[in-house]
């Protein structure tokens, strides 16, 4: 495997044939033509190997080792272990760190704080209120919270012999979005009564290609009404399925054409201001910095399954198709993750350092931009420039002070899409990173790969955070691995 020289070994190397060159330029116009014969060519050649030997001291390498071990030994008395020493100095060259938000700027411990039917929003603190009101007004939320219990990989553990409160107690295991998710269910209602009355024939999990999580219910029993989230009027029959979605507003939106009335419980047409607003209300939720999850579903009948066989890719293909279109938007659920406490503190001494701090996210780019500046990676909210800064002249606002006369770069700041990545030319990219702020929102992993490529192209030292298996060629990539 071929191994890139670190950048003092690179300074090193560079000097010792810069010497050697100078002698053999100094023997060629000067020695050669006026002492002929003092040097010959056999001896040249081996004076200009020996002045390269000798310009590396024998101590040298002893006095680097013990230099980057010391440093590696106070890392790991902070709990950071350097899987090689040379990654010590790359770490004091990095020049960019490509940051992740979730578990990385934040703490990775969600909790649904806010709900959302249409524009009307209930905190999570008055939802059990606002379900007990019952028909109509409480009908709305306990579609959503059913939904939010039936779309959910999570599950309770309860031990045997366990009461109801026992059970609330108990703690909640899955992804972290779907186990605050539960939670919330636990607090309001008896999920065992909402979960009890269906079964699951096919799931799509969530991932960061579709943005969204799918599931396929069942009634276990066909007599009697039916059971939530399905209401009367839903002409639900007993061989009907149950469709339930849960994921990325701006993703999910484009499936929907109805949405549940707050008032009834009852679906009414998604006409163009509707959805207007249901984006106002994502942005709002966003801006406090929640993660907003969206929650649809739709009847799926049995003519619209059949010739497609429950467990095959076909029928995955054509479950996909269904969700795509004609779904019922149920509501929004907000999420906190809140910042890790030592994360402003961390980006001061990054700044101090020089290292400019990225956030690579699949977030909502209000959600992104809101924790970058709870965390002081954005500084300048009113500045913030979005992909159409970079096409066509600079503007004045992007002039860059000279360091040379030691003037500092005046902080700024741009916020892009996963999409406009895509379709960054060079001139552009050029552009980009100038910025000392910047976001990535709703990114992929290949999108991801693709910013730490190019930003080691323009001549970066990268480095980049990583917690899951989605950052993983963006790792492989970087010069810096910081892994937790």
């Amino acid at each position: 495997m071929n191994r890139v020289p670190t950048p003092q070994v690179a300074i090193i190397v560079s000097l010792a044939l810069a010497v050697s060159v100078l002698y053999i330029i100094l023997w060629a116009v000067w020695l050669r033509r006026d002492y002929p014969g003092f040097i010959p060519v056999p001896l040249l050649l081996v004076n200009a190997v020996s002045v390269t030997v000798a310009f590396i001291p024998e101590g040298l390498p002893v006095c680097v080792t013990l230099s980057l071990a010391r440093s590696a030994r106070l890392l790991a008395k902070n709990k950071i272990l350097c899987k090689t020493l040379s990654a010590v100095e790359t770490l004091g060259s990095a020049t960019i760190l490509c940051t992740d938000k979730t578990g990385t700027l934040t703490s990775n411990e969600m909790t649904c704080t806010d709900t959302a039917v249409f524009d009307t929003e209930v905190p999570a603190s008055k939802l059990r209120d606002k379900i007990q009101e019952g028909f109509p007004t409480g009908e709305a939320w306990l579609q959503l919270v059913s939904v939010a219990t039936l779309c959910n990989a999570a599950v309770v553990e309860v031990k045997e012999g366990s009461d109801v409160e026992e059970k609330k107690a108990v703690a909640v295991v899955g992804d972290a979005t779907d186990a605050a998710i539960l939670k919330l269910a636990v607090s309001v209602v008896d999920i065992d009564e909402i979960r009890r009355p269906w079964k699951e024939v096919f799931k799509v999990d969530f991932s960061s290609s579709t943005r969204f999580m799918l599931k396929l219910l069942k009634r276990v029993e066909a007599g009697g009404p039916p059971p939530p989230p399905m209401l009367p009027h839903d002409d639900f029959d007993p061989d009907d399925y149950l469709l339930t979605l849960k994921g990325a507003p701006d993703v999910v939106l484009q499936y929907c054409n109805s949405f549940i009335n707050p008032a009834s419980g009852t679906p009414v047409p998604l006409h163009l201001m509707a959805l207007a607003r249901l984006e106002e209300v994502q942005k709002e939720l966003s801006a406090q910095g929640l993660r907003v999850i969206l929650l649809a579903r739709r009847t799926v009948t049995r003519a619209d399954v059949k010739g497609a066989e429950p467990g095959t890719a076909a029928f995955k293909d054509h479950m996909e198709r269904i969700a795509s279109r004609e779904l019922t938007v149920v509501g929004f659920l907000g999420l906190i993750d809140p910042l890790k406490h030592d994360i402003p503190r961390t980006v001061r001494i990054c700044r101090e350092a020089h290292v400019r701090l990225y956030v690579i996210t699949g977030d909502f780019p209000v959600t992104a931009v809101t924790i970058a500046g709870a965390a002081g990676i954005i500084t300048d909210y009113a500045n913030t420039h979005t992909a159409a800064h970079l096409k066509g002249d600079t503007p004045t606002s992007l002039s860059i002070p000279s360091t040379s006369s030691g003037l500092e770069r005046v902080p700024r700041a741009i916020v892009l899409l996963g999409s406009d990545v895509d379709q960054l030319t060079d001139e552009q990219w050029d552009r980009l990173v100038t910025y000392e702020e910047c976001v990535f929102a709703r990114t992929t992993p290949e999108q991801k790969l693709l910013i730490v490529e190019r930003l080691r192209e323009r001549s970066h030292v990268v480095g980049v955070t990583g917690d899951g298996v989605n950052d993983a060629p963006a790792l492989k990539a970087a010069d810096v691995r910081l892994i937790f």
